[in-house]
């Protein structure tokens, strides 16, 4: 196995950064709930502009603590890989994301920083083959639909 932290370069993560758009990723996390149940997109477009839009947390500090979360919740691995992207764009190393899955496994347990791990190594091959293609936002989320189900 091999060392998470170096399954990404440095250069690859300035490739994706360059081509990053947040406004992607916003629109990819909050559509499906509104599509599914319209009365939602009030809540929807509240969450986001309260968390998102007028926050005092730093964008990094706001995906680091979602990627705890959603790494607890063990919910599904293409919201977590979304928001382990997120994290990277806004900042965040490769080592900082294993570390907070690492201390969600500390207090969450075995079996949660075993899919926080496996959901983390998937996402970074996915981000790897989309850095080497000069991918946009828009291009990884749709990599992430169709390959982390």
């Amino acid at each position: 196995m091999q060392d998470l932290r170096t399954l990404l370069s440095e250069d690859e993560l300035g490739t994706l950064r360059a081509q990053f758009d947040a406004a992607v990723l916003s629109e990819a996390a909050s559509t499906p709930f509104s599509m599914l149940y319209p009365p939602l997109e009030a809540w929807v477009k509240e969450t986001s502009a309260t968390f998102f839009d007028r926050s005092r947390l730093a964008p990094r500090d706001r995906e680091r603590c979602i990627v705890a979360l959603l790494t607890v919740n063990g919910g599904l691995p293409m919201s977590l890989a979304i928001h382990i992207y997120w994290a990277l764009m806004e900042g965040l190393s490769v080592g900082e994301v294993c570390e907070t899955i690492g201390l969600v496994g500390a207090y969450g347990g075995v079996q949660r920083v075993a899919f926080g791990m496996t959901v983390l190594q998937r996402t970074l091959g996915v981000l790897q083959r989309c850095a080497q293609s000069n991918a946009k936002s828009a291009n990884v989320v749709s990599t992430f639909i169709a390959e982390l189900k």
